[in-house]
């Protein structure tokens, strides 16, 4: 399958030391990619066309409790070990227009120190999907799995 990924960074691989350094991302801890060139060009002058894993992905459009098994098991573990404002947090998710509900529990799972993903991935899931209107965004966990096909400098106009 193949999707976009934007960065004013030149590099030759994804370097999985570095996800997250500038922000912890809104869906899963991973690589972020559209599959719309147009969206992947909107973060940074160079756009990188990728091969990435077909799925399974985690459908970050549906509750913890609505995916399949075994995630459902590994998502529920991890919102058992959430209490207070961060499990209200979670549950009320979908009254929310920035984090998915998945997105918000392995965010909180992850700042705890017990992410969730290396369990997903051991599950055989590639990572998360969400789909924004007309294009989906998906978040690869492992980005060894990733393949640069090529990349592209974007001219942009300036006033």
């Amino acid at each position: 399958m193949i999707a976009w990924h934007g960065s004013p960074v030149l590099f030759d691989r994804f370097e999985p030391l570095k996800l997250g350094v500038r922000r912890m991302g809104s869906e899963g801890h991973g690589l972020y990619l559209a599959d719309h060139y147009e969206v992947a060009a909107g973060y940074g002058l160079l756009c990188y066309e990728v091969e990435i894993p077909d799925g399974p992905y985690i459908d970050n459009d549906r509750a913890w409790d609505q995916q399949p098994a075994p995630a459902r098991t590994i998502l529920a573990d991890g919102l058992s070990r959430q209490i207070g404002y961060r499990k209200f947090r979670i549950e009320d998710a979908f009254n929310q227009d920035i984090y998915s509900q998945i997105g918000q529990l392995l965010r909180y799972c992850r700042q705890d120190g017990n992410p969730l993903e290396p369990a997903l991935i051991e599950a055989g899931y590639k990572g998360c999907e969400k789909f924004n209107a007309t294009w989906r965004e998906f978040v690869v966990f492992d980005p060894d799995r990733l393949r640069i096909l090529s990349v592209t400098h974007e001219q942009r106009m300036t006033a």
